[in-house]
């Protein structure tokens, strides 16, 4: 090989190694910008969920083994609430929809009203409000544990009822509760909030606004949901 040729041959190794470096450099920042923005969109953790052993609305055991590496989004409801529940669960009836075809995630209504919502209550409360067997569960059992759950876990207010729920409602959190795979608590949604507007607005435009509100929370749940489920991906 003549003097010449050597010469191109170190020219077309050197910016092969060149290319090579600065290909590397690039793939190596898009990495770094992906990771930072799934981290940036990934919802923060608030907190987590303790073992608990509570019953189903077909009398079967349910504890939090049962629901790891599943999200799922928890509230509190009780059968005969004349209050926020019957809102609230037409909201988790609007999200089971809007979840439609996604695997992996679980939907978990606790009463706060275990003495009175047995099993067959809430299975026909489930009933009543579309929920698909396997995807949107009803949990009762001990009074003190799922007190207990909603105060030091959830960290959602909930008080004793007087004798006579009807007459003095049990004041439970309106909140639904995002929880990932790991039982750690990623957010908070306020969904039965009735009183969207802080001044009287004509009856056609009060539906618009709370019906655009209600949309944009499902939506954020929707999408928070998806971002752990793609950070949990291999």
């Amino acid at each position: 090989m003549t003097a010449s040729s050597r010469k191109v041959v170190a020219w077309v190794w050197l910016i092969f190694f060149l290319g090579l470096i600065v290909g590397s450099v690039i793939w190596v920042s898009v990495l770094v910008k992906s990771i930072a923005q799934r981290r940036a969109a990934m919802p923060p953790v608030y907190g987590r969920i303790t073992d608990f052993k509570l019953i189903d609305q077909d009398g079967k055991n349910v504890t939090l083994k049962d629901l790891l590496g599943s999200v799922w989004v928890a509230d509190f409801v009780f059968t005969r609430c004349a209050g926020p529940c019957p809102i609230m669960s037409s909201r988790m009836a609007e999200l089971q929809k809007s979840l439609e075809g996604v695997d992996g995630v679980r939907l978990v209504s606790v009463s706060v009203d275990p003495e009175y919502d047995r099993p067959e209550l809430l299975r026909h409360y489930a009933k009543r409000y579309g929920a698909r067997p396997g995807v949107w569960i009803f949990l009762t059992g001990d009074r003190k544990q799922i007190f207990e759950m909603i105060t030091k876990d959830f960290k959602l207010g909930v008080s004793e009822a007087g004798r006579n729920p009807a007459e003095q409602p049990i004041i439970h959190g309106t909140h639904f509760v995002l929880v990932d795979g790991n039982g750690q608590i990623r957010g908070y949604y306020g969904v039965a909030d009735t009183t969207l507007e802080p001044e009287p607005v004509p009856a056609i435009e009060s539906a618009v606004t709370k019906k655009k509100a209600r949309e944009d929370v499902l939506e954020k749940i929707v999408s928070d949901i998806a971002a752990l489920k793609h950070a949990s991906r291999p």
